[in-house]
């Protein structure tokens, strides 16, 4: 059988040669640069495609011993490419410097010189050093579309905006992804940011080291900020922002913080942090998606915490879709702010942290003056443990038919995820009152009995389709499109 694989092998000739380059060069993909050295030195036709490959991953794991070879090979290997002009897409640096940083900085620099020459699309940075210095070359490539800086905690030292010529106005830059860096000009940070004029999409996520942020960019589409939590405060003035995503507990030890928003396009907001000094300038817009997670700090004063909740609030209320956890409808609730009128609001979700029964008061009156709904989703967090509704009931029917809400002349939708004996009674409400329901489902784990099905079924019209599902079902997920979904 051997014989005959080597025999056949023999005849078919190099099966490389009968596939065109991009099959070959994705094949390579998957290759380390450890396993390219060795395929290099099998032919000259190996050793153009180890060249030509338009993806080049640098990563010196576990390479100690022969660092300094494999060092080597990367300067004849990105030399050969700029002598024969062949262009990188995308570039990735996987670098340890361990001991090695004062005999690697320069040489790493001088690549990075290489891959810009080279027209480099994508570049993905990932080291593990106490100090690094992006090179200047980085930031005036005129190709580079994506930037992907990670130093698992170490220091980044930012390029000047001032010291080469157009920068921030010729640089093509469109997404920039910075994840466990330390800022080392913290004054400058967010004037640094604002110098991307064709940036649209800005990921900070566990940046650490200032305290101030500024951002003034007219380009930016999407921005997400993620455990950046020696922030103080965050300033946005971003005109062409559709899409922002905060997650923000200021560390105990700071202020409360600050947040202040000019946003006129924003359509997808979803912010979980500490309720705080917030300030918006103007309207969002008409169409604004918002999810709001909020808990209170404990350095507020019950005073600044009020004034802070109405101006939040009058953020909410421009909203057509918005997703809550209960936590913050009860905070809402708490300091005298529910009813409150949401004259836009079409679909809502209430994500449920505990028990339903202790939430109640703040649900019916937070519904009160959702005058225009059409879709409501009631469902547990996924920490809440899933249980048949039992137990005493203290909020039955005819509670909620004395609350007289409003929305049941148009909802047509409802999604909801029975836990306690209180979801069967708000369904059985809503199945009742809702003139224009067509159809509401009803989620369970384990499955919705039979019984309870057709007890419901007794107060549903005709028109209104009644669908169980169970939690695990795959079908839940489209319930639940349009909303956004709380992820720690």
């Amino acid at each position: 059988m051997r014989m005959a694989r080597q025999q056949n092998f023999a005849e078919d000739g190099d099966l490389f040669k009968k596939l065109p380059d991009s099959i070959v060069h994705h094949i390579l993909y998957f290759l380390g640069l450890k396993d390219y050295s060795r395929l290099s030195c099998v032919s000259r036709r190996y050793r153009e495609l180890c060249v030509s490959t338009p993806w080049v991953t640098l990563n010196n794991t576990n390479l100690t011993p022969r660092r300094f070879l494999f060092n080597n090979f990367v300067d004849r290997l990105l030399c050969r490419r700029c002598w024969h002009g062949v262009k990188i897409q995308d570039f990735i640096l996987i670098w340890d410097f361990g001991e090695f940083f004062e005999n690697e900085a320069y040489r790493i620099d001088t690549w990075f010189y290489h891959v810009v020459n080279l027209g480099v699309q994508k570049i993905s940075i990932q080291l593990t050093t106490t100090r690094f210095a992006l090179p200047q070359c980085v930031l005036n490539c005129k190709t580079m579309v994506f930037l992907k800086i990670m130093t698992n905690d170490g220091i980044l030292k930012l390029p000047s905006t001032s010291s080469a010529a157009g920068f921030g106005i010729n640089t093509t830059l469109q997404t920039l992804v910075l994840i466990s860096v330390r800022i080392e000009d913290i004054n400058c940070f967010g004037e640094w940011l604002s110098q991307f004029k064709s940036l649209k999409v800005l990921n900070l996520t566990r940046v650490s080291g200032i305290k101030s942020m500024s951002i003034h960019n007219s380009s930016i589409d999407v921005l997400k900020i993620k455990d950046c939590n020696d922030l103080v405060d965050i300033s946005i003035f971003a005109e062409k922002l559709r899409q922002l995503h905060i997650l923000w507990y200021p560390y105990k030890s700071s202020s409360f913080g600050s947040l202040k928003i000019s946003a006129p396009n924003l359509e997808n907001f979803c912010w979980v942090g500490h309720v705080m000094d917030y300030h918006c300038r103007g309207d969002f817009s008409h169409k604004l998606n918002l999810a709001i997670d909020l808990s209170l700090s404990d350095q507020l004063y019950e005073s600044s915490t009020k004034y802070h909740l109405h101006k939040i609030l009058h953020s909410m209320q421009r909203a057509k879709v918005l997703t809550l956890r209960d936590v913050f409808v009860e905070v809402l609730f708490k300091y005298g702010f529910l009813p409150y009128l949401f004259d836009h609001l079409e679909h809502l979700a209430i994500v449920r942290m505990s028990s339903f029964e202790d939430k109640i008061p703040a649900l019916s009156s937070f519904l009160k003056e959702t005058i225009n709904l059409k879709r409501l989703v009631i469902l547990n967090d996924a920490k809440v443990a899933n249980s048949m509704p039992s137990g005493k009931l203290s909020f039955k029917l005819e509670y909620w038919e004395s609350q007289n809400l409003m929305f049941t002349n148009q909802l047509k939708i409802v999604i909801m995820e029975l836990s306690w004996g209180s979801d069967v009674e708000l369904m059985k409400y809503l199945l009742k009152n809702t003139k224009e329901l067509e159809e509401a489902s009803i989620i369970s784990s384990p499955a919705v009995p039979t019984n309870l099905i057709i007890e419901l079924k007794k107060y549903k019209t005709p028109r209104t389709k009644l669908v169980p599902y169970h939690k695990s079902s795959k079908n839940i997920s489209h319930l639940c499109k349009g909303f956004f979904c709380f992820k720690d």
